[in-house]
């Protein structure tokens, strides 16, 4: 039993060569992310080269602003200085696609920075899918024709998604004795629950109170327009 615990431990600590490989795969498929959305701009509806740009400044600051942070909790999520702000104006002003790509980008990245993995589905729900709730921002705007209305919208279902994604990688983290293996197996999903939203709560309202001060700022407005406007 304790080397069962001593390899989960080596794992979370991302001492093991499974933590190597799997960040040596984040990588490739980071690359291979970043090849199609330089081959994709076909009749000019892809990726051209100015939301390539967009994208790296984006996800380049949204990176630097997920240094700056404080962790409530152990072994785990943080909170941040609006880290997810710039990738999310950035779905908002492209659209769902480009959020996605740029979404899952991001998360491989987060992998990068601080690499841990207990299972392969708790990588999934950590990192690709959770960042990937980025798309949402840019879907409430198609959605919701009111533009504030739109983005308040998009940005709390993007938390919402990434929200459950830890919740249930954390489900399964806690319920396959990680760390905390004394805690009661009825208790998992509660604990979970209180585990995740000590850190995405406080990290949702900092990036809520960010986005609507750049709306009334007109700094999102001026963005898009340098977006639109043409070479």
């Amino acid at each position: 039993m304790n080397n069962i615990l001593n390899f989960f431990t080596s794992i979370i600590d991302g001492e093991n060569p499974i933590v190597t490989w799997i960040s040596v795969g984040a990588i490739a498929l980071l690359i291979a992310l970043l090849v199609i959305v330089c081959i994709s701009n076909r009749g000019g509806q892809g990726f051209d080269t100015k939301r390539i740009v967009f994208a790296g400044i984006c996800i380049a600051t949204s990176f630097g602003l997920s240094f700056l942070k404080f962790s409530p909790v152990t072994y785990g999520g943080s909170i941040t200085i609006a880290s997810m702000v710039p990738i999310m104006l950035y779905s908002y002003i492209f659209g769902p696609i480009s959020g996605i790509i740029g979404g899952l980008i991001y998360g491989l990245l987060q992998f990068i920075q601080s690499p841990y993995l207990f299972t392969g589905t708790t990588f999934l729900l950590d990192f690709p899918l959770a960042f990937a709730s980025i798309c949402l921002v840019g879907l409430f705007r198609k959605l919701i024709k009111n533009e504030l209305g739109g983005l308040i919208a998009g940005v709390g279902f993007t938390y919402i998604w990434r929200f459950l994604a830890h919740l249930l990688s954390g489900f399964i983290y806690f319920a396959n004795g990680g760390i905390w293996t004394n805690l009661p197996a009825d208790n998992m999903f509660i604990y979970s629950f209180l585990y995740q939203i000590t850190y995405i709560g406080p990290d949702f309202i900092i990036s809520l109170v960010v986005i609507i001060a750049l709306y009334f700022s007109k700094t999102i407005t001026r963005l898009e327009k340098i977006a639109d406007k043409k070479a």
